[in-house]
């Protein structure tokens, strides 16, 4: 097996996913961020099992087992540090004598492995396992909190893990039924479940309320305005330094250089900041919008992506998000607008500007500013303008990644 051979590559040749499948979770991965195998489960292309024994054959590592993974004993855990654990993704999985086996999200960095060592003292074997497992493994062994798109695929991925292990032990446990079809017997077994399709999960995220899965206790829950850093938390944008203006010939030129979404956000968020009070991005997907970066009188706002605005009850993004339209006015008194507004660091309701990003006719992305009502009419061809250059921006993302897979 080649071991520089695409990961995408290899499923197709399997025939696990389609090519059309390996081009729509690009796309997500580009417009949403985390890996490639991360983006194929939340579309429902691929399960768990799957993703780790590719993943697996790619870095020739052994995959860690999931349950195992999960079950890890305290003392065994203490081995890593926390910083160590939150700085590398890495989660230690046994040891014999001076050998430390270690799940890594990057198994092949050899920097890494020399740096754990010298730490920890240990010869470090890597052991692989799709990276929304270990987030799940991080928060729960050493309380680093994940984004809500990987705790929602977790949660997916739970529970087929435990409907599969359920009717597995169905069929063999349970007598088998026969029933008589003209001469023939036949032995009737419930048939295993299948991940629902990428259909199913967009009309499952837009019909049923999203309740949000930690392995956290709930007393350790907070505010998005208050909640402390995850480790996966995006780079913030500096604040503009000097009086020197931020110009959109700039913007354009940084935006077409952009080597990621969070490039793209960078961008918009320091040429906003310098005339808008607050300036925000949002995340829109399935039932939710989730905060992606904001400012604030030219400051970032930390934690602004633990921020999340469900779209079963009334909110400004909501009403941009569903109308692919903008909207410019007061922004009206409701539970979830107090919340948006609350994490932005306003106790007021200001008139505000929201401006969708599409990308192939979906919402993917929603742009905030406030200010004076009038101010921010005569704005809004500029905006909208702006919301356009950062649609291309990611049309050139999904090529270059489309042209390097």
């Amino acid at each position: 097996m080649n071991i520089n051979i695409n990961l995408g590559e290899m499923l197709i040749e399997a025939g696990k996913i389609t090519a059309g499948q390996l081009d729509e979770a690009l796309k997500c991965q580009v417009i949403f961020g985390g890996r490639l195998g991360t983006n194929l489960i939340e579309l429902g292309y691929l399960d768990e099992d799957d993703l780790a024994e590719f993943l697996s054959k790619k870095t020739r590592v052994p995959a860690a087992d999931p349950d195992k993974l999960m079950n890890i004993p305290p003392d065994l855990i203490s081995v890593i540090p926390r910083d160590i654990a939150e700085k590398f993704k890495v989660i230690p999985y046994s040891i014999d004598k001076k050998r430390l086996n270690l799940v890594m999200a990057d198994p092949l960095n050899l920097a890494v492995l020399d740096e754990i060592s010298f730490r920890t003292g240990f010869i470090v074997i890597p052991m692989v396992a799709p990276e929304v497992r270990i987030f799940l493994a991080l928060e729960k062994y050493y309380e680093i909190r994940r984004e809500m798109r990987y705790i929602r695929v977790s949660k997916e991925v739970t529970q087929w893990r435990q409907t599969d292990k359920r009717e597995t032990e169905v069929v063999q446990t349970a007598p088998a039924r026969e029933t008589a079809v003209g001469k023939r017997t036949v032995t009737e077994k419930t048939a295993a479940p299948q991940p629902p399709s990428s259909l199913e999960v967009e009309l499952l995220e837009l019909a049923e309320e999203f309740e949000g899965f930690h392995t956290l206790p709930e007393e350790s829950a907070v505010e998005p305005s208050t909640a402390v850093s995850s480790v996966i938390a995006p780079p913030k944008a500096p604040a503009p330094k000097g009086d020197e203006p931020y110009t959109m010939e700039a913007l354009a030129m940084d935006l077409a250089e952009s080597r990621d979404r969070e490039g793209i956000a960078d961008v918009l968020v320091k040429y906003l900041g310098q005339d808008f009070t607050r300036c925000a991005l949002f995340i829109v997907k399935g039932n939710n919008a989730t905060g992606w970066r904001a400012m604030v009188k030219r400051r970032p706002i930390d934690d602004f992506d633990a921020l999340q605005i469900k779209f079963d009850e009334p909110s400004t993004l909501k009403l941009v998000a569903e109308g692919k339209s903008f909207y410019l006015g007061p922004v009206p008194e409701t539970v979830n607008n107090r919340l948006m507004l609350a994490a932005m660091g306003s106790g007021t309701l200001p008139s505000a500007l929201l401006v969708p990003l599409l990308m192939s006719g979906r919402v993917v992305a929603v742009l905030y500013v406030d200010g004076e009502q009038a101010t921010l009419g005569e704005r809004l061809p500029e905006l909208q303008k702006i919301i356009a250059k950062a649609s291309l921006a990611f049309e050139i993302l999904i090529l270059r990644t489309k042209i390097l897979a």
